[in-house]
């Protein structure tokens, strides 16, 4: 390209070269960008395969994280977080006398069953089935009192006091640990808030035991004396 201070100039020449540089500039820009082609998924990402070697990492599953993995093309990959944290596994509606929830996910350490709002057309208790199966209540606690230990062999029962109809104040979690062995029994805990018939409101804790040697895929919550469910929420929570 010619100079300012260039009194005579050949301009096809110097052109010529100037335009040859920015060609080769050009060429060399385009050769080094990344094709927006090579993306072709919503949630897709570049991840290098090597050097100034980029590469399209797939979108992965819902739910799934970016994971470093050394034995991959581009050392990524998406993959179930490791641990820690809730997962909501199914929201049921009570209703009739009971209601049953099957097909528990095996995927997870605990569980966590949360009984929400619980209504009733008579006062009667709640109960708990697993498995369909007979389990023991170890121990439970109203009020801050100690009671006599219940050994009941049909299902785990909120306490001795029975729901009020009129109110939908009633609310339990029911915490169950390692719940997909099948060498031992089950070891839970619960807890809760609910008004009696008298309108009392009383306080729950129990810890409890299963009576069979299987893995938890479905409970089964009822009334236990022909009321029905008014209303009321059952939420299952997968725990890592």
């Amino acid at each position: 390209m010619p100079t300012p201070t260039d009194l005579v100039t050949d301009l096809p020449a110097d052109f010529g070269v100037f335009g040859q540089a920015v060609d080769t500039q050009m060429k060399t820009n385009a050769d080094a960008a990344t094709q927006k082609a090579t993306l072709t998924t919503k949630g897709d990402i570049y991840a290098a395969t090597g050097t100034s070697t980029p590469a399209r990492l797939a979108v992965g599953a819902n739910d799934t994280v970016l994971t470093a993995d050394s034995t991959t093309a581009t050392g990524l990959k998406w993959a179930t977080a490791a641990g820690g944290g809730m997962t909501l596994l199914s929201t049921t509606t009570l209703s009739g006398s009971s209601t049953a929830i099957s097909g528990i996910s095996g995927a997870y350490t605990n569980l966590q069953i949360n009984i929400q709002n619980v209504d009733t057309d008579a006062a009667t208790s709640l109960r708990l089935l697993i498995n369909g199966s007979t389990y023991r209540s170890v121990q439970y606690v109203v009020n801050s009192t100690t009671t006599t230990l219940n050994t009941t062999a049909s299902g785990i029962f909120t306490g001795t006091v029975n729901l009020d109809a009129s109110t939908s104040a009633n609310n339990w979690v029911f915490d169950i640990y390692d719940y997909t062995r099948t060498t031992i029994s089950h070891a839970m805990a619960y807890s809760g808030v609910y008004l009696n018939s008298s309108g009392q409101t009383c306080k729950l804790g129990a810890t409890a035991s299963s009576d069979a040697n299987a893995a938890i895929t479905s409970i089964t919550i009822d009334t236990n004396g022909g009321a029905n469910f008014q209303g009321g929420t059952v939420y299952i929570y997968g725990v890592k």
